[in-house]
């Protein structure tokens, strides 16, 4: 008979041992190899001690394994610093393995043959455990990578497409961010008529537009620009302009401007002697008044009644007074030319 010796196994007395197998220990005196258990592999024969831990990104799902058997799974890291894992998707269910594997803790994701969890990166999350990729952000929010498992409401001035690691989309000139959460640029307030939004980032409008100018919505400066325009909006003839216009203020009947960049209603003069005006707006008066009437200031129309030339006189067109008859001539009618 052959004796058993440290690195050999003897079956049964009168038959031969043998070397260790691969997958296998054999301590002194073994009668059979002993499969190395779960969680490890012995890659050679003649074995005396214990197996060799499952390698780091693999696990050894069966006993009597002389390599790893099959990869850690995405979802899951495999240290094995101490202990193997036993399965593909391997769960710690107490201490003495939480350091070697588990389910990919939150913060974290884990791809396939993970070792070492991965922080999310900014712009991304992972609120739960067990994930292959970390979560994008949704619209309206960001993370920058200190915080990996939530993430935080856009800032009022900016606005927040998914995956965003910081609020610096900032709403543009011409816009402002009214309130927290916005997703797009679009979703940033368009700037008031009569206000001017000037600055990027803004959370509330620059301020009122100048006088002498109007703000339609949407301006960029005190003047009236917007991105759409690239000019100044300054109040035409025919009206005016106070601080904080959305819209020019036209004179009204009887008046007219012929001045730009008008800021308040004196500009309006009345209407020229012996002409009229008879809309809103103008910027010159419409026209003379019609023979057989006469006009002082501010006439409103053509024929004003209470100004037809009396009798003893005439009144050509734009009459600005009654014309007295030549000598010799008399006019019995009123409203003689």
């Amino acid at each position: 008979d052959v004796n058993a010796s440290l690195i050999s196994y003897l079956v049964e007395c009168g038959q031969d041992g043998g070397p260790c197998t691969r997958g296998s220990t054999c301590f002194a005196g073994s009668a059979l190899p002993t499969p190395c258990p779960l969680g490890t592999y012995y890659p050679f024969t003649h074995n005396t001690g214990d197996c060799y831990t499952c390698d780091p990104g693999y696990a050894c799902d069966t006993t009597g394994l002389a390599a790893p058997s099959t990869i850690c799974e995405e979802g899951y890291f495999c240290r094995n610093a101490a202990n193997g894992a036993q399965t593909a998707t391997p769960l710690c269910l107490d201490e003495l393995c939480e350091d070697d594997y588990g389910l990919c803790p939150v913060g974290s994701f884990c791809r396939n043959m993970t070792v070492e969890p991965a922080t999310c990166p900014a712009g991304r999350y992972a609120p739960v455990e067990g994930l292959s990729e970390c979560w994008s952000t949704p619209a309206g929010t960001y993370t920058n990578g200190t915080t990996p498992t939530t993430y935080h409401t856009c800032t009022r001035g900016a606005y927040c497409p998914s995956g965003s690691s910081s609020p610096s989309s900032l709403c543009p000139p011409g816009r402002y961010g009214h309130e927290a959460g916005l997703r797009s640029e679009q979703e940033c307030a368009v700037c008031p008529a009569s206000k001017f939004c000037s600055q990027h980032g803004a959370t509330a409008p620059s301020g009122a537009c100048s006088a002498g100018y109007f703000c339609v919505a949407g301006a960029i400066y005190a003047n009236g620009t917007t991105a759409e325009s690239g000019g100044a909006t300054e109040c035409p003839p025919g009206a005016y302009c106070p601080e904080g216009s959305s819209a020019p203020s036209l004179c009204p009947i009887g008046k007219f401007s012929a001045s730009t960049g008008a800021s308040d209603a004196s500009t309006c003069g009345n209407c020229t002697r012996g002409r009229y005006c008879d809309a809103e707006g103008l910027s010159e008066p419409s026209a003379d008044v019609d023979a057989g009437y006469y006009a002082g200031w501010g006439v409103t129309t053509a024929r004003p009644p209470e100004t037809i030339c009396p009798r003893g006189s005439h009144c050509p067109r734009g009459s600005t007074a009654p014309a007295p008859c030549a000598a010799r001539t008399f006019a019995s009618i009123r409203g003689l030319e």
